[in-house]
């Protein structure tokens, strides 16, 4: 294993990094559709319709759509191969993980909001109507009601996206440009077109690096809960210009 972390240390830490950005965003963005769909029955319809059609997808499928898509914006946008801008650059001609990065999206923000939308539903409204009548703004009532109470799960959130992002292949290798291949695609490429000494090992540093980050995600989780709780119970959301109720007469 120390010569593999040695020798492919820089494409092992790539992916790491990834991965942890693509957990970070998809719980971010779950937990917005979450907080957007409570209390709102026809968003719910609408966006619970569209991720479960796009968990349903096979990788594959989700892949080639991609791909034909970063094709279409590129046309789109008059991209000259032989003079590729920026945009060009990043979506295709690489090296550069974007497309990696919105395939993991795809793929596991269903996932993401599977594990969050049924904790947002059990948050009592009368917090968040009790934050609004103090005057705090719908963005105070997010920032300071629904994530701190909500951060546990989003951890958990984030480490399952995370985890699920290191092993992905089916999608990410049809689109990933030259230059950017994830160490899970080396793996694979090691497993079906030359298995040499070193692939137990290999497999045994991502197997490693998921058990770490599982560690770490776990062993923080009930300090931050403990301590966003007592940060509840002081209503951080209360405007200093609300006004106060009047005393009975």
């Amino acid at each position: 294993m120390a010569t593999v972390i040695h020798v492919r240390g820089g494409i092992v830490v790539q992916s790491l990094l990834l991965a942890a950005v693509a957990g970070t965003l998809a719980a971010g963005l779950g937990l917005v559709l979450c907080w957007l769909m409570t209390g709102r029955r026809w968003f719910q319809v609408v966006v619970l319709t569209l991720l479960a059609a796009d968990w349903a997808m096979p990788g594959p499928v989700v892949g080639f759509g991609l791909k034909e898509t970063i094709s279409k914006l590129l046309n789109f946008l008059r991209s000259d191969p032989a003079h590729p801008d920026p945009v060009a650059i990043a979506l295709w001609y690489g090296p550069s993980p974007l497309p990696i990065l919105w395939v993991y999206l795809l793929r596991f923000l269903p996932c993401a909001v599977a594990l969050l939308w049924p904790v947002v539903r059990l948050l009592p409204r009368e917090w968040h109507e009790t934050a609004l009548l103090e005057g705090a703004s719908p963005w105070q009532d997010f920032r300071r009601v629904t994530l701190p109470l909500l951060l546990p799960v989003t951890l958990r959130a984030t480490l399952a996206v995370a985890i699920l992002a290191l092993g992905e292949i089916s999608a990410s290798k049809l689109v990933e440009t030259p230059g950017s291949q994830t160490f899970a695609q080396e793996i694979f490429d090691r497993m079906h077109y030359g298995v040499e000494n070193d692939l137990a090992a290999c497999c045994l540093v991502l197997l490693a690096a998921v058990v770490v980050s599982g560690s770490v995600v776990a062993s923080t989780q009930k300090a931050l809960g403990i301590r966003h709780w007592a940060l509840l119970r002081q209503r951080p959301w209360k405007s200093p210009n609300a006004c106060e109720p009047m005393p009975n007469a």
